[in-house]
């Protein structure tokens, strides 16, 4: 059995299609407990695949949203993807953190422009997975930018 095949069963299981059922009639919020492992992972994943829109995962800490993130990739094999084809993405803080200062990484920089060009461009079918720290950072509008 591949992951293709893995995910199409997963997908049909009754109480995915009553996740995903819940999620499209009641367009409500959706909080899981208890999934432990990548089974929040495969969940997920296997919502996301019936329901095409954009999907926001806020996860407890960074390396929790790390985790999920790889996850997530792989299960939806977007791994070796460029960075502006990825259906994946994945929202950090733009500091690092370090016991010394707090300095501006970057790759996570580029992380956050990516995912903020998506939500200002496209208009939906890809997953953000983020964390409160990073959802809680400040973003220079585009008229601040401008001056």
């Amino acid at each position: 059995m591949d992951l293709k095949d893995f995910h199409k069963i997963y997908r049909q299981s009754a109480k995915i299609k009553q996740l995903t059922t819940l999620i499209r009639e009641k367009k409500s919020k959706v909080q899981l407990k208890g999934l432990n492992g990548s089974l929040a992972s495969v969940v997920a994943s296997s919502v996301c695949s019936s329901i095409k829109k954009t999907h926001l995962f806020i996860l407890e800490d960074k390396e929790a949203a790390a985790y999920f993130f790889n996850d997530m990739e792989y299960l939806f094999e977007d791994r070796e993807l460029l960075m502006e084809e990825k259906n994946i993405l994945f929202y950090p803080t733009s500091f690092r953190k370090s016991s010394l200062s707090n300095q501006t990484d970057s790759l996570q920089s580029l992380m956050r422009t990516e995912v903020l060009k998506r939500i200002s461009t496209q208009r939906s079918g890809f997953i953000i997975i983020s964390y409160p720290e990073a959802l809680g950072e400040k973003v220079v509008s585009r008229s601040d930018y401008r001056e």
